[in-house]
């Protein structure tokens, strides 16, 4: 028995021996691993960016606004800024988007601020301020003429248009006289005008737009559209008539199917079509 219990206990001590030396060996500084402060920052900011490049806006956002608290001033800073406002938008969390990116807003890399006007131009929208995300929209434009980033600017200064009111358009035609896309802004203008038959009005912003035209490059030929076709044969009509419901319950739906059928009367005017009344 004593020989035995002599074993027992050599094991016992031989197994917490290791478990110490284990123990210590975890907890001595590796100064192979270590990281600078430089270096540590960058990698926080490597791990926002992999989870933007995953879909992870939850984890952008967690650790994007944590990187934004720690390393205010950092030449990381910008970039994980307009990630992470990007992320808290499409998470719903509107104003806090635009709180994150604000500051980018007079970046001095083109990349960076026109991202971060991007997202607070979605902002106002999302919000309501239509009047003001078509302003933003077209100060884009001024600042960033012949861009890549013009044609998409184009196509949403479109969809916001019909959205705005009469005083609203002539305020922003008067803010950006010159612009690219202040024709759209005439257009939606002028769409108003003529549904109210207000003749005068319509032929001074028709002269406006005129004035655009002369001085704008000509546009590339492309192909007509089966759509384009189909609006031609109209030419001859001298109104179209829409049916829908302006009071009541459902004068929502009946005021989006105006602003439906004017956008595309403008569209179709644009590529040439004319004589069509709505």
């Amino acid at each position: 028995m004593p020989g035995r219990m002599h074993k027992a206990d050599s094991r016992l001590w031989i197994a917490a021996a290791l478990l110490l030396a284990v123990s210590c060996a975890s907890q001595a500084p590796r100064t192979d691993l270590a990281l600078s402060p430089e270096q540590a920052r960058a990698a926080e900011a490597d791990a926002v960016r992999r989870e933007a490049a995953e879909g992870d806006l939850r984890g952008v956002r967690r650790d994007g606004r944590r990187f934004i608290d720690r390393h205010p001033g950092s030449p990381e800073e910008a970039p994980v800024r307009l990630l992470t406002g990007d992320a808290s938008f499409r998470l719903g969390f509107h104003e806090e988007a635009a709180e994150i990116v604000g500051p980018l807003a007079e970046a001095a890399d083109d990349s960076i601020r026109n991202g971060a006007l991007r997202v607070l131009i979605e902002v106002d929208v999302a919000k309501g301020r239509f009047a003001q995300a078509a302003d933003r929209l077209l100060g884009l434009l001024e600042s960033r003429p012949g861009e890549e980033l013009g044609a998409p600017s184009r196509e949403r200064l479109s969809e916001i248009v019909p959205l705005l009111s009469e005083r609203d358009l002539e305020a922003i035609a008067v803010a950006h006289p010159g612009a690219p896309g202040v024709d759209l802004i005439l257009l939606g203008s002028l769409a108003i005008v003529e549904a109210r038959g207000d003749t005068a009005a319509a032929g001074r912003i028709r002269e406006r737009l005129g004035s655009i035209e002369e001085h704008a490059p000509a546009p590339p030929q492309a192909s007509a559209r089966p759509a384009d076709v189909g609006v031609a044969a109209l030419r001859a009509t001298d109104a179209i008539g829409l049916l829908c419901p302006l009071s009541g319950r459902y004068a929502t739906f009946g005021e989006e199917f105006i602003r439906g059928a004017r956008v595309e009367l403008r569209e179709a005017r644009a590529r040439g079509v004319e004589g069509i009344e709505l």
